[in-house]
């Protein structure tokens, strides 16, 4: 009877310690300013909520005298519960994430915000988040590289960084993957025959032997590939760059990175080990965790990704429209970072 007894006292306290260390232990989001170890919200994101209308109940944190009025209360700092609100799944005229039809450059804020207030939302993003910091490699050698598509700026902004990275800091890559779609080219994003052909551009030279082609590019695809013509550095041999290339015949030109890297995995049966993806800021972590996310999907956990970019075309401006397309840019952004956090949380634990 007493070993019975014994054994019974054991059990429930190997279940009580089992159900404790469940309940308390850290989450994966380690090291995370948007998200403490335990997935509760930082002060700093309950401030950008503030400023867009949403607020907690009965939050520690006291409202900020510049917040306008509350639109949207939630119950607690979780990361589900704020994900869903920025993703626009309980009020959708509040949402941070822009529509699924829209490119990040055509989005407008739909809160309507003081000059004063986009800059708090700018300074809070860029200083305290850190998204105005360069993220440098953190190894020599990398198995392949991975370098996205974007609006004109952005590429050659990337391709500026991963030359400077070649040239100083990291092995030559023996593969570099370029992501691209056939997004159509958009004036407004500056994507004109003037800022192509541009060799003044203030981002990146170009090469003394580059020819113009006969025929200017007009989708995002064809943009690449004469940057890379124009630009890339010596050491990038043209045999080197593979294009993983999602035609518009088959999906609608969004979500471009997750569709390319899907496909790298169908057709090119990549080797493990460490690649890294040129990136730039604010985007360098949602870069990072998408193509995670892709990974695990893919049941890939043999390859690991490292993001890294610069942050020099990061510049507050003093222009009202600018400010508001440089926060409807970030807010989108991080509404995107949370999603896929809550669905790499989901896959880690299945």
């Amino acid at each position: 009877m007493r070993v019975i007894k014994y054994s019974i006292t054991v059990l429930i306290l190997i279940a009580g310690t089992a159900l404790f260390y469940l309940h308390n232990k850290p989450s994966f989001i380690l090291n995370s300013p948007f998200f403490d170890k335990y997935e509760r919200a930082t002060d700093d994101i309950i401030h950008l909520l503030g400023y867009t209308g949403i607020r907690i109940q009965n939050d520690p944190l006291p409202p900020d005298k510049n917040w306008p009025e509350a639109k949207l209360m939630l119950k607690s700092r979780s990361l589900e519960e704020i994900t869903d609100a920025v993703q626009g799944n309980i009020n959708p005229a509040i949402a941070w994430k822009r529509p699924c039809s829209i490119q990040r450059w055509e989005q407008l804020p739909s809160f309507s915000l003081t000059s004063l207030q986009l800059l708090q939302i700018l300074d809070i993003c860029y200083n305290k988040l850190g998204f105005a910091k360069e993220i440098p490699p953190q190894q020599k050698s990398y198995k392949g590289v991975f370098l996205p598509g974007g609006i004109l700026s952005w590429v050659r902004f990337r391709l500026a960084f991963l030359n400077e990275l070649i040239n100083t800091k990291i092995d030559n890559p023996k593969y570099i993957y370029t992501l691209t779609g056939d997004r159509p080219l958009c004036t407004e994003a500056g994507e004109t025959i003037d800022s192509l052909l541009d060799s003044n551009n203030g981002i990146i030279a170009f090469n003394p032997d580059w020819v113009m082609p006969a025929q200017p590019p007009t989708t995002e695809y064809e943009m690449v590939k004469m940057v890379l013509a124009q630009s890339k550095s010596p050491c990038i041999n043209e045999e080197d760059i593979i294009s993983i290339h999602f035609s518009k015949k088959n999906h609608k030109p969004f979500a471009i990175t997750e569709k390319t890297i899907k496909q790298w995995l169908e057709q090119n049966v990549p080797m493990a080990g460490t690649y890294l993806i040129v990136s730039n800021q604010p985007f360098v972590l949602y870069h990072e965790l998408i193509i995670k996310r892709v990974l695990l999907e893919g049941k890939r956990t043999d390859i690991q990704i490292e993001s890294v970019g610069s942050a020099k075309d990061l510049i507050p401006s003093a222009d009202l429209k600018k400010q508001e397309q440089q926060v409807a840019i970030i807010l989108d952004n991080l509404a995107r970072i949370f999603y896929e956090l809550t669905k790499i949380k989901k896959l880690a634990s299945s």
